[in-house]
This record gives C-alpha cells, structure tokens and sequence, in this order.
C-alpha cells in the first residue's frame, strides 16, 4: 500500500467523509464484481457490495496495516458474501462464474453446434462449482475474478493452506 493509501485510511479511521466517498470510489468496482460473482445476479450483488462497505467503515478501526487494504476490504466483502449465501437455500446457491467471464462471440464462433456445447459445459461448471463448500467456492470465485489462480486466491480468501 502507497503512502496516500495509508494516509486515506488514516483519515477514514479519524471519520474524514470526503476520505469514506474516496476508498469507496477507488474500490467500488473490485468489491462490486466479487460480489456479482458470488451473488449470480445484479440485485444481489449491489445489495451485498452496500453491506460490505457498510461493514467496513463500521469496523475501520479493526484494520491495522498489516495487509493491503484492498485484501482486507477483500476479505470483508467475502464474509459478507458468505454470511448471505449460507441464509440461502441450498437451491438457490447457483454461481453465474463462468457465464460472466465467456469470450465474446465471433462470426467464426464454430457455428449454433459449438455454442450450444460451451452453454452445456458453461451450465454443467457453474453447478459443480455450486456443490463445492463455501471455502472453495470463494476461493474458484477468488481466483477466476481476478485472474490470479488458486495460488494467491487462499491467502485473499484469509485460508491457510495445509502442509
């Protein structure tokens, strides 16, 4: 974290509301889109990323800089996340992961054949990623949101892995 960064939070801590406007709109689009990929929908996703930046600025004064500020807001917004998924119905846990990362389609797209295959395949990712326990599901969401694989999505995610 740059020193700016530290110096925002600092004044966010000391109840600066220009400082709050100014993490939310430099963080807004990070927590929206973890939010989006847990949620599996718009309406969900912009309730949870309200709660978790309420959550946050409720409990700034537990952040203490020894991670990045986005990892801990990260991690935040994954406990809010959770914490809704689990007052679901199991039915009702349907990630849209892969639908929202698809490539844009082509003219050369291999024809309604090959699209038809990749929503099958699409479907078929998205209900097994549904039936993994909540800490995997964030951490293939972690992972596929951000580009960063499953080796850093743990330590994001606040697990430790096993030795």
């Amino acid at each position: 974290m740059e020193d700016a960064d530290l110096g925002l939070i600092a004044a966010c801590q000391q109840g600066d509301h220009a400082a709050f406007r100014r993490v939310f709109e430099l963080y807004r689009d990070r927590v929206y889109g973890l939010c989006r990929q847990m949620a599996g929908n718009d309406q969900d996703a912009e309730d949870l990323a309200q709660e978790a930046f309420v959550t946050a600025f409720r409990h700034l004064g537990s952040y203490r800089g020894e991670a990045a500020f986005g990892t801990w807001l990260y991690r935040v917004t994954a406990n809010c996340c959770l914490s809704q998924l689990r007052r679901r119905r199991p039915a009702e846990q349907a990630l849209a992961v892969v639908g929202t990362a698809a490539e844009p389609v082509t003219e050369d797209d291999g024809g309604p054949q090959a699209r038809l295959e990749r929503e099958e395949l699409a479907g078929q990712v998205s209900a097994a990623v549904a039936e993994l326990p909540e800490s995997q599901r964030l951490i293939f969401v972690l992972g596929a949101s951000s580009g960063c694989g499953t080796g850093r999505s743990p330590r994001s995610a606040g697990v430790r892995r096993r030795r």
